[in-house]
């Protein structure tokens, strides 16, 4: 009985502050639409790689972990150096 409170309890706890500090981090929110970041639609991006085209190309989805991470960060060195 006290185990299954606890792991409860330790759910309750971690969850909440897990959710509590992806909101103060604004890192739930998968934004891709930026000034760096152009959403293009799938032929022409797969016909500027056959076409060897220089670019940094990104493809991702919003329920992907990774990708939501990532997103934020590619946003800020594309900021910082845009070639």
């Amino acid at each position: 009985m006290k185990l299954g409170l606890f792991i409860i309890l330790f759910v309750i706890i971690f969850g909440g502050s897990y959710i509590v500090t992806n909101k103060l981090n604004g890192t739930s929110a998968y934004v891709d639409e930026t000034a760096q970041l152009v959403k293009d639609n799938q032929d022409d991006v797969v016909s500027r790689l056959e076409a060897k085209e220089q670019g940094m190309y990104y493809s991702g989805f919003p329920t992907c972990p990774w990708c939501v991470e990532l997103l934020p960060v590619l946003d800020k060195e594309l900021q910082a150096d845009p070639w």
